[in-house]
Formats: C-alpha cells, sequence, structure tokens
C-alpha cells in the first residue's frame, strides 16, 4: 500500500511488465468479446487489480482501430492502493478511468467486460491441517523468538471453514493442509452474480492448479527472492495459488458459461502470439529482437510461466466461443 510493489525495483514482475504481447493479446480477447456479445453501445470494462495499468494501456492501444469499441467502454479499475492508483492515473489518462475500492460501486446500467490477471491470488487463504482429532485452522501468533516475532499455531477450525472443504478431500492423510478462501470466495459469488444480472463475460489469468488439492502454497516474496511470510510484515508480497475449479463451481453455480482452464502457455499461443512476435521481430534491432525472445519464452514455456499460470473464461452468453479456446 505504501509503494509500487512491481518491476525490477520492487517484489515481482507480471506478465504485461514482461511483453506488449501480452496486453496486446489480451486487447484482442476483449474486443473479439464486446463483438460476440452484440457489441453494446456501451460497456463497463472491468479490471480487477491492475498494477501500473500497463497491461490496460497495451490492451486499448492494440484496440483503437476496432470499429465503436473504444466509443462503447466507460474503464473502472478496482485498486485500493493510492500509490498504484497515480501510476494508473498518469499511464490510462486519456480513457478517463473511475476508481472502486470494491466491487459493489462498478454501475449495473451496462453489461460488463472483466478482466484479472494476478489478482484472485492476492486475496487471503485460510489454512486447515488434518489431525487425529479434527481439523485444525493454522492461525499466527506471538512467538518467543527475538529475530521472528511471529510464528503459527492450530485451532480447532470454524465451522464456516470447514464447511467450504470440498467432499474430495474431507478424509485427508494425517498433517495434511488444505486451502480455503471465505474472502475470495465471497468475491467470486458476488461477480458472478453481476456478471448474471447485467450480462457480460470475465476473464482471470493467475497461478494455480486446476483440481482441488492438499498442500501448502502460501509464499512471500521481497525484492524478487522467496522470504518467510513473517518477514517485514506489511512489506513483502504474500501470495497463494489459485484453485481453478473452485472459479468455476462458483461460475457454475451461477448459471454462467464456463470456457475451462488451459495453461496461459495454451491461451496465449491460442490468441496468436507467435505471429504477433513474428511480426514484431520483423523491425527489431537484434538487442529488442533478443529481449522480444526472451519475454515470449517466460511468457509461453512450460518451464516459466506457460505451465504454472491458468486460464479460464466465464461469461453469462451461453451460445458464445470466446477467443483463446477451440470451437
Amino acid at each position: 500500500m505504501t509503494r509500487d510493489p512491481l518491476g525490477l525495483s520492487g517484489d515481482f514482475t507480471t506478465a504485461p511488465e514482461i511483453s506488449q504481447m501480452f496486453g496486446e493479446l489480451i486487447g484482442i480477447w476483449l474486443a473479439d468479446t464486446w463483438i460476440k456479445m452484440g457489441a453494446p453501445a456501451k460497456v463497463h470494462l472491468v479490471e480487477l487489480g491492475p498494477g501500473r495499468g500497463t497491461l490496460m494501456q497495451d490492451a486499448l492501444r492494440a484496440t483503437g482501430h476496432v470499429p465503436g469499441f473504444h466509443d462503447a467502454i466507460s474503464l473502472h479499475l478496482v485498486e485500493t492502493s493510492p500509490v498504484l492508483r497515480e501510476r494508473q492515473a498518469v499511464s490510462l489518462s486519456r480513457f478517463l478511468p473511475v476508481w472502486h475500492g470494491s466491487l459493489e460501486t462498478i454501475p449495473a446500467d451496462a453489461p460488463l467486460l472483466c478482466l484479472g490477471n494476478e489478482f484472485l491470488d492476492a486475496l487471503p487463504v485460510d489454512q486447515l491441517c488434518w489431525r487425529q482429532d479434527g481439523w485444525q485452522q493454522i492461525r499466527v501468533t506471538l512467538s518467543d523468538n527475538t529475530d521472528e516475532p511471529f510464528c503459527f499455531m492450530c485451532h480447532p477450525a470454524p465451522p464456516d471453514l470447514i464447511a467450504e472443504i470440498p467432499p474430495t478431500l474431507l478424509t485427508p492423510e494425517p498433517g495434511e493442509r488444505i486451502e480455503v478462501s471465505l474472502i475470495l470466495n465471497q468475491y467470486l459469488k458476488n461477480l458472478f452474480l453481476r456478471l448474471q444480472k447485467q450480462q457480460g463475460s470475465c476473464l482471470f489469468i493467475d497461478y494455480g492448479y486446476r483440481h482441488f488439492a492438499t498442500g501448502d502454497s502460501v509464499q512471500a516474496l521481497y525484492r524478487h527472492q522467496p522470504v518467510s511470510i513473517f518477514m517485514t510484515p506489511g512489506e513483502a508480497d504474500i501470495t497463494a495459488h489459485v484453485n481453478f475449479e473452485n472459479i468455476k463451481n462458483h461460475a457454475l453455480s451461477a448459471g454462467l458459461t464456463v470456457h475451462d482452464v488451459q495453461t496461459q502457455g495454451e491461451f496465449l499461443t491460442a490468441m496468436g502470439i507467435d505471429h504477433r512476435l513474428k511480426a514484431l521481430l520483423a523491425s527489431a534491432t537484434s538487442a529488442q529482437a533478443q529481449d522480444l525472445r526472451s519475454a515470449y519464452h517466460r511468457l509461453v514455456s512450460p518451464e516459466q510461466m506457460g505451465r504454472l499460470f491458468k486460464v479460464i473464461g466465464v461469461t453469462s452468453h451461453p451460445g458464445m466461443t470466446m477467443a483463446g479456446w477451440a470451437a
């Protein structure tokens, strides 16, 4: 909340900061989806956690020649960091963005086009551990260690958290952990209810797993290095892997149509990143070409972001085939 966490001087780097190709292809997805929604004369374009505004800036630059698209959109940014709001105000000033602290203040008078890239991983999770005496919630408490003033403790898990555990994981091995998030689930419910009422489509891109699973995925990064989550509280970036099956189930429960989970590499390839790379290389210097190929590799290759990061599409239009997915 007090500084810009992105880039070389921050804690982590997101896909839009790696290459313009990422945001440009997302822009194509947005414009194509708007057309398939019937090209409504007014649509609320919503980005959840827009970072520096780089993704949206690239997306809107790439769609400048799509007839009617920019005239139709009203840009809304869900952002709580005052530092990042200042960056977004500079990068997106010509599109007159409106900022929101939550979904609740986004207008309900037009369809939604919603985008969340590395947003859901930042929402808090609860960890539960299975022991002989039942489910225990892992909590944080004060430590006697002066080098690290916090530590974990276990406490009987409250019923509302146990109720979030999928049936397939109700009898794990002793000591196994699972992660659930009441906050994330409520966020999805609110968003998908809005999507159903107002009509529209949504795209989520994040690192995570396809199906419900056990394990501890909570991690902290500080200056691009993994650290204890107790290190300099409020300074390190703390995240958890996203459960994409959970997103899918909430969307289906809201009566929406889901374009199922695929990897980021598969999605970007289907969106034409190879063609975009070739076009950019045609006018690049040797140094620029090296940077472009390196960025392409980071975004698409399985050993980089290509496999770990997943993509899911959700829409209120049951007959729609989204760009990036096979017909």
